[in-house]
């Protein structure tokens, strides 16, 4: 049930930043399959990229958008394996994708965020959404490091921020990002739903998830 519990507290969020009636906003409750659970990649393909429309325009990538994007030494490097960006700056990983639909995808993934701010400890990250959207931080507590997982028109791209991160950032960190890779991958193959429905479809070979997983499992 945890779609209804998600879609329930946006719901009072959005009525509350919206000021009113919202009704005409939020799409119909997630489908239900035949066993009586929620069709999670259905329902998140469907709720949460209809409600991202609503604060980021179009669900879907637009072509009238090409050549606008802002190019930087970080938002253009292709770093499929890791590496360093620059001395604040390091690639952990990054998922190709074969199509996305980025407003309900951000949405989606900061939900999940925010709710592991709390993960071990109360307080012990902070989730912090860029304000062009484009990116969400997650800092750690004793300030060594930061995630940043940024979006963009053909993949998600996961940093690590900070020089020198302490063990315990180091071992919080792979808690966060195993969470955030089950997600992705409830994402793109849980249900019976069409590519064309889903968030996030990753490219060929499509094994990006797993070969995260191994950039990220700390030992």
């Amino acid at each position: 049930l945890m779609m209804n519990h998600r879609q329930t507290h946006l719901t009072v969020l959005l009525t509350c930043l919206l000021g009113g009636s919202i009704a005409a906003f939020v799409p119909p409750p997630p489908p239900v399959s035949n066993h009586g659970t929620i069709d999670r990649g259905l329902a998140a393909g469907n709720f949460f990229d209809e409600i991202g429309k609503i604060f980021n325009g179009s669900g879907n990538n637009d072509p009238e958008d090409e050549g606008k994007k802002t190019s930087n030494n970080i938002l253009d490097a292709e770093i499929l394996r890791g590496g360093a960006i620059d001395e604040n700056t390091f690639r952990l990983f990054e998922i190709p994708a074969k199509s996305m639909k980025p407003g309900g995808l951000r949405l989606f993934l900061s939900l999940h965020l925010m709710g592991q701010q709390n993960t071990p400890n109360k307080g012990s990250w902070k989730a912090l959404q860029m304000e062009d959207g484009a990116a969400i931080d997650m800092v750690f507590h004793d300030e060594s490091g930061s995630l940043a997982i940024r979006f963009f028109d053909d993949k998600i791209a996961v940093d690590r921020l900070g020089k020198a991160p302490s063990l315990q950032y180091l071992i919080q960190e792979s808690v966060i990002l195993q969470g955030f890779l089950d997600e992705l991958s409830a994402i793109c193959f849980e249900g019976d739903v069409e590519e064309g429905n889903r968030l996030l479809v990753m490219d060929e070979p499509g094994d990006w998830i797993e070969r995260a997983r191994a950039t990220t499992s700390f030992s």
